[in-house]
Order: C-alpha cells, then sequence, then structure tokens
C-alpha cells in the first residue's frame, strides 16, 4: 500500500504535499480576512463617530481586505514555482 502522497506516479507524488499546503495557506488567508474584513467593517459602519475605537476598526477592516488580496495573490504564485521545479527536475531530455 503506497503512504500517503505516494501514488508512483512522479507528478502527482511531487504536487500532492506541497498543493495540500499551499491550499490550506490560501484558504485561511481568504477565510480570515473576509471574516475579519466583514466583523471590523460592519463594526466600523454602525458604530458612533465619537467612539474611541473606530479607527482601529477600520485599520482592522483595511487589514481584512488586505488578507483576502493576499490570499488570492498566493493564489496565483504558487502553482509557478512548482511547475518550474517539476520540469527542471522531470521535464523534456531528463
Amino acid at each position: 500500500m503506497p503512504e500517503k502522497n505516494e501514488t508512483g506516479n512522479p507528478v502527482f507524488d511531487y504536487r500532492a504535499g506541497f498543493r495540500s499546503v499551499a491550499a490550506t495557506v490560501q484558504n485561511g488567508l481568504i477565510f480570515f480576512g473576509a471574516a475579519l474584513g466583514v466583523i471590523a467593517g460592519a463594526l466600523y459602519v454602525f458604530a458612533s463617530p465619537q467612539h474611541p475605537q473606530r479607527p482601529v476598526m477600520g485599520v482592522a477592516a483595511v487589514l481584512g481586505i488586505s488578507l483576502v488580496c493576499a490570499g488570492i495573490g498566493w493564489g496565483l504564485y504558487w502553482p509557478r514555482p512548482i511547475r518550474a521545479k517539476f520540469r527542471e527536475t522531470y521535464g523534456p531530455g531528463k
């Protein structure tokens, strides 16, 4: 019985481990950023203008949006190094 991430196919074996970790990082960034942005944004909108923590809520909302953008950026970036390393290792002529 092959162990986890060992199918015998070098394509699947090489990509499987990093893919699961990278996808977890991406999903965590997007989920945490969206939750932080929505909660802090709602508190910012509904807090009175004189509330002493209102600027902190605004910064937290912007941070949440930034985390969502970082998650999307990570999702666009991480397949590239996997492909490059795989082509280097198993590409034509190897």
